[in-house]
């Protein structure tokens, strides 16, 4: 399937009512300062344990894929899911960086899990209801995409 197949059939089975919302979700999790990770020579990808085409969906509608074009790895592919820690070690391998020098930014509790165990820093981006959780798990828990920048420079 390609990404336009799968948008056009994603698209037709969303209730109208409900595409604003999913769009302004998935925009308010990959907020625009995202911007500043490209600005920096850092190296940057997306590590899901969603099929490809969801990531990609995704970041499509974020305007985003083709930033990540080439740097997208999926569980689906490696055929290991969260907490086992093989996707962020396949992902940090095939970047060209040591998992201690890896910085993982994780929403669950399993991908926290996996991060910690790759031996990667994790910082846990969630609401305030649920940080206990993340920081049980391992995370240096953040509440704003706003926080990112700051995170990355300082951790």
């Amino acid at each position: 399937l390609g990404l336009t197949t799968v948008m056009q059939g994603f698209w037709a089975i969303l209730p109208s009512f409900l595409a604003p919302e999913y769009t302004s979700r998935v925009f308010l999790s990959t907020d625009c300062h995202l911007f500043f990770l490209f600005q920096q020579a850092l190296p940057i990808c997306v590590a899901s344990s969603g099929p490809p085409e969801k990531i990609k969906l995704a970041l499509h509608v974020t305007n985003l894929l083709p930033r990540f074009e080439g740097r997208i790895f999926s569980s689906y592919k490696i055929g290991s899911w969260k907490p086992a820690p093989d996707l962020f070690l396949y992902a940090a391998k095939n970047m060209g960086v040591q998992p201690a020098s890896c910085t993982v930014v994780e929403d669950s509790v399993l991908g926290v899990r996996a991060g910690v165990a790759a031996r990667m820093k994790v910082l846990g981006y969630t609401e305030q209801s649920e940080a206990t959780l993340l920081e049980a798990s391992g995370a240096r828990v953040f509440y704003s995409m706003y926080q990112l920048p700051s995170l990355l420079s300082h951790y």
